[in-house]
């Protein structure tokens, strides 16, 4: 959010909205609230840190992000995010997760790619694709996602569980039924999600 109005707070108490960070190269990010206790928060931080450093240049937060508790307790719990021998383009799987958060909240409009609603999309619910990994959420209203659980993307192509994919979806609509959110359903496409800036006149 931007011009200093204080920001909505998160229609359910089972939500913590991301903090308002930029990086201007090395920075420590500004006050990260913890999404659960205190003890699973070490090595997050240190891994927001880490990314956070790599952006190189300041940005400041034009949208909102909300994560559930559920996703960072998935986050801290998998080794695979952390793993220094499985680094993507020179970095961990949990740092680009957490580029990507970055770049959700202060980029002009994220890439389409990157974003996609999943099917059938009557059900409105949301998979993001970081490196190797995959995010799943739902949209709280225009300009607003919010993630709710996590998986590899070698968990998702692993069919001896089922379909891991539909499993999370299942459990995001779960999520919100069981939190009595069905009302904050935002359930326009791409484009309605991220409208596009208008053009400034010549």
């Amino acid at each position: 959010m931007t011009g200093g109005a204080s920001a909505p707070r998160s229609p359910n108490l089972h939500l913590k909205r991301v903090a308002k960070y930029g990086s201007s190269g090395g920075e420590k990010p500004k006050a990260i609230p913890r999404a659960s206790s205190e003890q699973m928060c070490g090595h997050i931080n240190r891994t927001k840190k880490n990314a956070l450093s790599r952006i190189g240049r300041a940005r400041l937060p034009i949208r909102q992000l909300w994560i559930a508790p559920s996703f960072w307790e998935w986050f801290d719990a998998e080794e695979a995010l952390h793993d220094l021998k499985r680094k993507s383009g020179g970095k961990t799987l949990g740092e680009h997760i957490i580029q990507m958060f970055c770049d959700l909240r202060c980029s002009e409009r994220p890439g389409a790619g990157d974003v996609r609603k999943m099917m059938p999309t009557k059900k409105h619910v949301w998979k993001l694709h970081p490196p190797k990994s995959r995010l799943y959420g739902w949209a709280v209203r225009e300009e607003c996602l919010a993630i709710i659980y996590g998986a590899t993307e070698s968990a998702t192509k692993d069919k001896s569980d089922g379909n891991i994919s539909n499993k999370k979806r299942d459990e995001v609509i779960g999520f919100i039924k069981a939190s009595k959110l069905t009302k904050h359903i935002f359930m326009g496409d791409y484009l309605a999600l991220f409208p596009p800036k208008a053009k400034p006149s010549t």
